[in-house]
């Protein structure tokens, strides 16, 4: 069994969903929003384990869609390492198939995010880690969402809630 967080991490997961539910619900969000989503990072599998790594890469996030194919995403989970990273993305999803209450959507993914302090291969890492990655999503009704991020290292499934 895993152990638990230490205080102070756990301390800073709070403030950080706090901080999530703040944009989510702030004026200015709903005013530049034209839609808000608030999603799960669940599961996850490493392509080529080539090493033990963390597969619950379980965290929150906020997803602001500002219309048109790009939105931007803020959240938090366990990385690979078992460490929290907070990020921040920017997603594209141009590509759409299917009626308007069953939609597949492809696009990718960047942005940056913290705890990762190592390369894949060893060497150590210092700052912001770029995040890359590609997006597969079926939106059911307009409103929820399920779907993988994917990239070369690791698949996870998302589900998400549209507001």
């Amino acid at each position: 069994m895993k152990p638990l967080p230490s205080r102070p991490e756990c301390f800073w997961m709070g403030v950080i969903a706090g901080v999530i539910a703040a944009l989510a619900f702030s004026t200015p969000a709903k005013a530049a929003c034209e839609s808000q989503h608030v999603g799960l990072i669940t599961i996850s599998k490493h392509i080529n384990p080539s090493r033990e790594y963390n597969e619950e890469h379980y965290g929150p996030y906020w997803r602001c869609d500002r219309g048109g194919p790009r939105s931007w995403q803020v959240g938090f989970y366990r990385n690979s390492f078992d460490r929290t990273t907070v990020y921040g993305l920017v997603n594209y999803v141009p590509w759409e198939f299917g009626p308007p209450d069953l939609r597949l959507k492809l696009g990718s993914s960047f942005g940056f995010g913290t705890g990762y302090s190592e390369h894949s291969d060893g060497r150590p890492r210092s700052g912001l880690a770029p995040l890359i990655g590609g997006l597969a999503v079926i939106e059911i009704d307009r409103r929820a969402h399920v779907g993988v991020f994917f990239n070369t290292a690791v698949v996870a499934a998302i589900v998400e809630y549209r507001f």
